[in-house]
């Protein structure tokens, strides 16, 4: 019965404290998280240009572009704390994921293994009209339709000039109207002196004539808070869906207070991988190259032209084949033409059909194709276009190699952000992405992978992340962990003095070994007094966190 009026205790505080937030609420606007945002405005990135994402019914949501056309429909597949989980659809193109997440200020658009990033640049929690209320409007052909048709998109709610409405907060303007025209005119007048959309619904919704005398005479507070007060209902403090919130609120405190520290689950997910080079590129022992041609050899980051047939390769260099020589050549002989070497060209071209020519005053017969003279009877091979020439051998042509680290994992794998190898992914309870941290992960069987070990994400209920476990907060994961650590040192050093005492007490440090134990007794009695203090500061301790819980300064 004790524990039974335990828990209504709880119970009520908490519901207590909950409404009193929401009564806080209710004059400041609520803080916009995963669990209650309707519109998310992503910006550019390069050339590809930004657009919102809009809630237009349970689970449904839409893409508008720049233009204010939906280009993609949504389905909601789940939310938490900080994100929404959207499965979208183009026609008949392939479905992609999208992740709206308010924490990193990120929309993730994910197909198949692509995925592109776009920062978040604004966000809101208006409340989005039920589907019956958006049929009527949309659907008939009343006045409401007209004031419906004459405002969105067209009548800015504020005076920056946003005129994208949410549908929710049209019809709310243009619901039961008379006369569009005086309607709107109303709404236009309430947000040029005012600057609040919300305002300027309340007060021209049901009688613009009213409200625009009260516009007219701002200086009469009294008069506007009646006519406000008289024709704008109070709402609801707590919506079918908030009542929902509020309870599984007090769930997950209650579960909190009876467990605040649990074990992670874990499994094994095998030896990791050695990560893959991105695309255009080759492994070379652990680095990526870009590849050489098919005439060429890599080595230490650059391409190395292969030696020409015939020539000897040594290393950075092409050695020449053997040069050879030309003879002695054609000299001027008596008979010849004073001061004409003629004759001796004709001698040497009637021997040589590869033809003859000049060095000094001697005909030498031309080297052979692929040769050159090298001095004045000497004919030496010819290095190929590219190569230096540098005597006896040709320098070979280089280019450097562009350079990459392997970081592309195998189909199925996902790096591991604590080191440079691939992991199978966790499997089932996997969710979309990379989570940076392990707590508020999202359903308690959402798993994370560090090295070859998948962890368990920290549920709602115990979200501070305590190492191998989980805890309801910090000073629980301190007291666990203080528990678990000083556990053995107090019992050893108990055991050691109770040994140390019962020798004192029975008078066996007369008899066992000549008085050994006797003789260590002034060293084994400090522990025992080591034991007690630490216990005693643990028992402090545990009464600081239980008197903290109980005066609401710190709640488990």
């Amino acid at each position: 019965m004790k524990h039974m009026t335990k828990h209504y205790v709880l119970v009520a505080i908490a519901i207590s404290m909950f409404l009193g937030l929401v009564q806080t609420n209710v004059q400041a606007q609520t803080q916009v998280k995963g669990l209650n945002v309707t519109e998310v405005v992503y910006g550019n990135k390069g050339a590809i240009p930004g657009a919102t994402f809009r809630q237009v019914g349970a689970k449904a949501w839409k893409r508008f572009a720049s233009n204010g056309q939906s280009d993609l429909v949504c389905t909601e597949t789940g939310r938490d704390e900080w994100s929404v989980y959207l499965r979208c659809k183009k026609g008949n193109d392939r479905a992609s994921s999208v992740t709206l997440n308010l924490h990193t200020k990120k929309v993730t658009l994910k197909i198949g293994s692509f995925a592109m990033d776009y920062p978040i640049v604004k966000s809101a929690n208006t409340p989005v009209a039920k589907a019956a209320a958006t049929t009527n409007v949309a659907t008939s052909g009343t006045l409401e339709q007209q004031c419906f048709n004459a405002v969105q998109g067209k009548v800015a709610y504020d005076r920056a000039g946003n005129k994208r409405w949410g549908a929710g907060n049209v019809q709310k303007l243009c619901k039961a109207t008379k006369n569009p025209a005086a309607t709107i005119a109303c709404f236009k007048q309430e947000v040029q002196a005012h600057n609040s959309w919300s305002r300027g619904v309340n007060a021209c919704k049901v009688d613009p004539t009213v409200a625009r005398a009260t516009v007219a005479n701002s200086s009469n507070t009294a008069v506007k808070t009646v006519t406000r007060s008289t024709t704008t209902p109070r709402p609801s403090p707590l919506s079918p869906n908030e009542m929902s919130r509020v309870m599984n609120w007090i769930s997950v405190k209650a579960s909190a207070a009876r467990l605040p520290f649990c074990w992670r689950k874990s499994k094994g997910r095998g030896v990791g991988k050695i990560p893959l080079c991105p695309a255009g590129y080759v492994k070379e022992g652990l680095i990526c190259f870009t590849p050489c041609k098919a005439n060429e050899k890599g080595a230490d980051g650059y391409c190395y032209r292969n030696c020409p047939a015939g020539f000897r390769n040594d290393g950075l260099y092409c050695g020449k084949p053997a040069a050879y020589g030309r003879g002695g050549g054609y000299i001027w002989r008596i008979g010849d033409r004073v001061g004409s070497l003629n004759g001796a060209r004709a001698r040497c071209q009637a021997k040589n059909p590869q033809g003859c020519e000049k060095y000094g005053a001697i005909i030498y017969p031309k080297c052979k194709a692929g040769f050159k003279n090298a001095g004045s009877n000497v004919c030496s091979p010819i290095c190929p276009s590219g190569y230096s020439d540098i005597g006896v051998s040709c320098k070979k042509p280089v280019a450097k190699r562009r350079v990459a680290y392997a970081n592309r994992c195998p189909a199925g794998m996902t790096k591991d952000p604590t080191g440079d190898l691939c992991y199978p992914s966790c499997g089932s309870g996997d969710t979309p992405g990379y989570q940076k941290k392990f707590s508020g992960g999202g359903p308690r069987d959402n798993y994370k992978g560090v090295g070859p070990v998948c962890w368990q994400q920290c549920p709602r209920q115990q979200n501070v992340d305590c190492g191998a476990g989980c805890a309801t907060t910090k000073g629980a994961c301190a007291k666990a962990v203080f528990n678990m650590t000083s556990a053995p040192i107090i019992a050893a050093l108990k055991i050691a003095g109770l040994v140390a005492t019962a020798g004192a007490s029975t008078g066996l440090t007369t008899s066992v070994a000549g008085g050994k134990l006797a003789s260590k007794l002034p060293r084994l009695r400090p522990l025992f007094v080591l034991a007690d203090k630490i216990q005693r500061h643990a028992k402090t301790y545990e009464d600081v966190i239980k008197a903290g819980t109980a005066s609401k300064t710190l709640i488990l």
